[in-house]
């Protein structure tokens, strides 16, 4: 992996503009908005919203003007998923707590090992498949910490069989797909067409 300097900066929390990465209680942030309020003749103070990277939760903190915050660089780069490895035994009812290590090559060449739990949407580790176009988003630090990873925002898969999914007015069926991935899908889609997950 190519190594980059290292590009971090200090300044004060009344110098925080949105799209700013800040680190807060030992998470990285991603800045939305800054709001400066008064108390009677009391110090001003800071207030910031942000959102936790990559999981999106919303988070505010309250901080004086002069408060120092290291703020990182961070920096979004085109990439191909090479390879998807589960970590450790996979339990098939428990999917959406499955950790699977994604292997992805930028536009730099550079090659990335990923868990999944870094995907701004987890449950898309189910229609990933190689050579799907990432968007990864690199803190420019010395180690190139991977903050969040997005893949495509549909895939197109072929669906193998199906099944009816219960209940006497349910018109849906539970499709398995090309890639081995169940989802539901309308009665009228037929074996052999293809649908966007």
């Amino acid at each position: 992996m190519a190594s980059a300097h290292l590009r971090l900066y200090s300044t004060t929390a009344a110098d925080l503009r949105p799209k700013d990465v800040i680190e807060h209680d030992s998470k990285f942030y991603e800045v939305t908005a800054v709001q400066k309020s008064m108390k009677g003749r009391g110090t001003a103070s800071i207030r910031v919203d942000m959102k936790q990277i990559p999981c999106g939760t919303k988070a505010n903190a309250r901080m004086r003007t002069g408060e120092p915050v290291h703020v990182f660089m961070a920096n979004k780069r085109s990439a191909t998923l090479t390879s998807i490895q589960p970590v450790g035994k996979i339990d098939p009812n428990r999917k959406h707590l499955n950790e699977y290590l994604l292997t992805v090559e930028d536009e730099n060449m550079d090659t990335f090992e990923v868990s999944s739990k870094k995907l701004q949407y987890p449950h898309s580790i189910f229609y990933l498949e190689e050579g799907d176009h990432m968007v990864i988003t690199v803190l420019d630090t010395e180690d190139e910490d991977i903050l969040v990873m997005r893949g495509p925002h549909y895939s197109t898969r072929v669906v193998q069989s199906t099944k009816h999914a219960g209940g006497s007015t349910d018109d849906r069926q539970v499709a398995i797909l090309d890639n081995d991935r169940q989802v539901k899908i309308p009665g009228y889609v037929q074996v052999n067409e293809k649908i966007s997950v």
